[in-house]
């Protein structure tokens, strides 16, 4: 069966003519529930006897926009880790600081994996 092909632009001024409007009841509902809702809200809130000392205003700053407590201790693990690595690094990376404290005037990292990058030090 086929469909004839319909105007799709006067069908959609057609219903931009006739916004559909929401009932007065409906309205009365929603507004109902609403303040019902704002005032469980405003009797559970908790009082809050002490206010945060100024001196931590930084950190509730820098833990909010890391996403809370789950990002800050995202990137607390992240640190710790890069720190674990820079100290003890697995067999298959180079010691960055036996590299750049040898005697040596330049050395070749990455020599067994086929890429190799000089790290040239200037003794002077």
């Amino acid at each position: 069966m086929k469909h004839d092909e319909v105007d799709l632009e006067a069908v959609f001024e057609a219903a931009r003519a006739a916004p559909p409007q929401p009932s007065n009841a409906f309205l009365s509902r929603l507004i109902a529930e609403a303040e019902t809702e704002q005032d469980q809200i405003a009797v559970s809130a908790p009082v809050l006897e002490k206010r945060q000392p100024l001196r931590f205003a930084w950190f509730s700053v820098l833990r909010d926009g890391l996403g809370g407590w789950p990002g800050l201790a995202g990137v607390s693990a992240a640190c710790a880790t890069g720190v674990w690595l820079g100290f003890a690094p697995p067999a298959y990376l180079p010691d960055v600081a036996q590299l750049l404290y040898s005697s040596d005037n330049s050395a070749s990292v990455f020599a067994t994996s086929g890429l190799i990058l000089e790290v040239a030090t200037d003794e002077g």
